[in-house]
């Protein structure tokens, strides 16, 4: 008696799991398509004042006369700034002493020693005196340069604005070389944007980009117009390549500031892409996986993704092909070989 349930408890199990690997488990499939698709990569970058100058002071002294205020268009040749030369007035002074006495020193040493020395040690006697002769006439030149060089004057035509919003007052006193402030023409902006390798790929073929200026309520139309050879790093460390793209629509006077933050919009068209849904796609051990649907049954096949939009991934044209049925919902749990049914 014990024998027969025994087997009729193993009968019922080898039924139960016969039943339940041969039901069809219920699942909503899609069909493979070709679609094309409009994706959108987002870069961020700084605006670029490409017409622009430097002015700096070639002489060291007190400022006599300030003709410019922060933000104030000038024109190129206009008066900026004044600055007092006497200090180098009196070092040309001294210097056309030192040259004097160094000449006549010359002369003084060659008529006193020519009856001891021989011809090679008077030669050697002028160059040591010529060397410091030619190292006083120098510094003669660089005196004369600031003396006639006090007044500083815009180098171009464009918006001034005082080195480190400093503006500086008369009576204060500045260096040789030091900046004073920049002129910037905004007739023509540019952004230059770090671009990784993983974002250079979204550039290819495309010519015109939208851009967006920090603060700006409109979007304005940019041209792709250099990327440099020369890798370098952006602000996290990473190797990019620098982009600029020359903006060829009108912005406010307001935002034609140097090194405001911009993001690039770049929307590329991607055609004739073989698709499916993402939700159809499921990974294993760092690979990318979906279930096609054949005869009733699952197969468990391997893809290679090429892009994500969003709710569909193009794949490569491997071992699927368009009109293939594909499980989009229900993928958890499925097994290779499984069968299904769906509507």
């Amino acid at each position: 008696m014990k024998r027969k349930i025994v087997i009729i408890i193993l009968i019922l199990v080898v039924v139960f799991i016969g039943y339940n690997y041969f039901k069809a488990v219920e699942v909503q499939v899609e069909d493979v398509t070709i679609k094309d698709f409009s994706k959108e990569t987002v870069l961020t970058g700084n605006l670029i004042l490409v017409n622009q100058a430097t002015v700096k002071s070639k002489i060291s002294g007190e400022i006599k006369e300030v003709k410019v205020t922060d933000g104030q268009q000038v024109v190129k040749g206009d008066l900026l700034i004044k600055i007092d030369s006497s200090e180098y007035y009196q070092n040309y002074t001294v210097i056309e002493k030192d040259i004097e006495k160094a000449t006549s020193a010359l002369d003084q040493y060659i008529d006193l020693n020519r009856d001891y020395m021989g011809d090679s040690d008077i030669i050697h006697a002028r160059n040591m005196l010529e060397v410091s002769l030619q190292q006083a006439r120098s510094r003669k030149v660089a005196s004369l340069i600031g003396f006639n060089d006090y007044t500083l004057t815009a180098p171009i035509t464009g918006k001034f604005y005082f080195a480190h919003s400093l503006e500086l007052k008369e009576g204060e006193y500045v260096t040789v070389n030091s900046e004073v402030g920049k002129i910037y023409n905004n007739d023509k902006l540019q952004v230059k944007v770090g671009v990784t390798p993983d974002e250079f790929s979204a550039l290819e073929g495309v010519t015109m980009v939208k851009v967006q200026i920090e603060g700006y309520d409109k979007q304005v139309n940019a041209i792709i117009n250099q990327i440099s050879d020369a890798i370098g790093k952006n602000d996290n460390g990473d190797d990019v390549l620098f982009v600029t793209f020359d903006i060829s629509d009108s912005v406010d006077d307001i935002y034609k500031k140097d090194g405001l933050s911009c993001k690039v919009y770049i929307e590329k068209q991607v055609g004739n892409m073989l698709s499916v849904p993402f939700s159809a796609v499921f990974s294993e051990k760092s690979k990318d996986y979906l279930y096609l649907v054949k005869d009733n049954k699952v197969i468990k096949t391997e893809i290679f993704i090429l892009d994500d939009f969003g709710e569909y991934v193009s794949i490569k044209d491997q071992n699927i092909k368009e009109k293939d049925k594909v499980v989009k919902i229900n993928v958890e749990g499925l097994k290779d070989g499984k069968r299904v049914k769906y509507n």
